[in-house]
């Protein structure tokens, strides 16, 4: 359980891209810049402000037992409203759960910057480092005091227990499938509907006498974060001006939730073996980013980007495939959301507008930081790009393993698949640990070797269980997974899916 009023520094990137994102290393608060003290000029793109349906709970004891309430959830297009049993779920000081040991609302953070300093340098120090948020108001814990209730949809308790019954879905798969001997995730901080503030001067500001500089508010929206060091995942609010256009929101995801769990899954197994990379997660970038404090960093091989980037594709694919699991393995439950939902289906072989999923040596040096490579729609130096390639590829090839249908998984189907993801995560991370430990710098190929190596061990594995033994022709099985990555992920080519060496 989460100390009540226990507030941690945060440490946030910028990019505010409609990525379900989901940070590392703990920071003391920055102090290069004040607070902002003018008032800001212009507010872009203000969050719609929600509502304390019932503000006398607020101010006392919530129910010590709650039992069930109603949540929406995204099938196809629009989500749709049910009442659900929740389990082991409190809220006498404060709504939680297993999953959740805190829930806080007006939580404030803000920081300032220059726009004069050029783009991806207006929120730098001097030297580099980007500057912190610093917390202006401090949020209170949420109470319900009404069981089995239709809380309004745009208040906080609707959100809150909305998110928790979606996290709580998520944590009870995750106990279900990694068995006895896996550390279960510590209970997280739920910050609903928090104000991140990014003050920005010498902004240009148009008007009729011409442009001129000013001071402008910029608003995180539209988008979750989980931020390991805080223990806390954050649901943003929705813009103000979309607040009627939208069919539905984020939250109302068991994907999306998911989603940010399962980093919290993967941090919780593999925090070790990154921080030994010298690589932290970024919560705003939803990525990982060289730790420029890290003892590792002597190097030419560990001064790079690109395993901070293939490391936040790869965490990525993993959150897509433990998102969609979590859901029921339903496309419906992903493909409405508002412009993700078709790129993030895993079982979907192309990206909207009809790029295939597939990672070229081009798209991995766009991935990697090299050239700009995209169209209209699909951006492939964003890492969920990458990550959406890979998970659907990963996807394919757990069901030659298991001999299934995309179309129709059993609820132990899910479960084999959901095993599968950790082993591979699990196996990939050990190898790619192992990988770094060479005094040079590797090459794009030889940075993806682990993901080549990682497939065909947790594969061998699967064929000679006694599972894979009853279900699967292992020959054939293993001839189809290598055409499967030769296909998906063209720039691997290192053995066993070297371009010379025939499946």
């Amino acid at each position: 359980m989460l100390l009540p009023w226990s507030k941690k520094p945060l440490i946030l990137g910028l990019g505010l891209a409609l990525t379900l994102g989901c940070g590392r290393s703990r920071r003391e608060i920055d102090t290069t810049m004040p607070p902002t003290v003018a008032t800001p000029v212009l507010s872009l793109a203000p969050p719609l402000s929600f509502e304390i349906a019932d503000p006398e709970c607020q101010n006392g004891s919530g129910l010590a037992t709650l039992t069930a309430t109603e949540v929406r959830s995204w099938q196809g297009q629009v989500p749709v409203a049910t009442t659900v049993s929740l389990t082991k779920t409190i809220s006498t000081d404060t709504l939680g759960d297993e999953a959740i040991g805190l829930t806080t609302y007006g939580d404030g953070y803000q920081r300032s910057c220059d726009f004069r300093r050029g783009r991806g340098l207006r929120c730098q120090d001097a030297s580099g480092r980007e500057l912190m948020w610093r917390e202006t108001s401090s949020g209170k814990s949420l109470k319900i005091c009404r069981d089995a209730y239709a809380y309004p949809r745009l208040s906080h308790e609707a959100v809150a227990l909305t998110s928790l019954y979606h996290l709580q879905t998520a944590r009870s798969l995750y106990a279900a499938v990694s068995g006895p001997d896996s550390p279960l995730p510590a209970p997280l901080r739920l910050s609903v509907l928090p104000t991140f503030a990014t003050d920005l001067a010498h902004y240009p500001i148009k008007s009729d006498d011409g442009t001129r500089e000013g001071l402008v508010r910029t608003f995180v929206t539209d988008n979750l974060a989980y931020f390991p060091d805080a223990q806390m995942l954050a649901v943003f609010p929705i813009r103000e001006s979309e607040a009627n256009l939208l069919r539905g929101y984020y939250w109302e995801s068991a994907f999306v939730l998911a989603h940010e769990y399962a980093h919290h899954i993967d941090l919780t197994r593999h925090a070790s073996a990154m921080a030994a990379l010298g690589l932290r997660w970024n919560p705003m970038l939803h990525s990982y980013v060289t730790d420029r404090t890290s003892a590792r960093l002597t190097t030419t091989a560990t001064t790079t980007r690109q395993p901070a980037r293939l490391a936040g594709a790869m965490a990525e694919a993993f959150a897509d495939l433990i998102g969609f699991y979590t859901a029921g393995a339903r496309e419906d439950a992903v493909s409405g959301l508002p412009y993700i939902g078709r790129d993030r289906v895993v079982t979907q072989d192309q990206f909207r507008g009809g790029s295939p999923k597939t990672l070229t040596p081009e798209r991995l040096d766009t991935l990697l930081g090299g050239g700009k490579l995209g169209d209209d729609l699909i951006d492939f130096g964003d890492i969920h790009a990458g990550g959406a390639v890979l998970a659907h590829a990963l996807d394919q090839i757990f069901l030659q393993l298991t001999g299934t249908s995309s179309a129709s998984r059993s609820p132990e189907e899910i479960k084999q698949h959901y095993q599968l993801a950790l082993r591979f995560m699990d196996t990939y991370t050990a190898l790619a640990t192992a990988s770094r430990s060479a005094d040079r710098e590797l090459s794009p190929g030889e940075l993806l070797a682990p993901l080549g190596l990682a497939i065909t061990q947790i594969g061998n594995d699967y064929l000679s269980s006694e599972t894979g033994q009853a279900t699967a022709d292992p020959a054939k099985v293993k001839k189809v997974i290598c055409e499967i990555m030769k296909d998906r992920v063209p720039a691997l080519t290192t053995p066993p899916f070297a371009e010379d060496n025939r499946c």
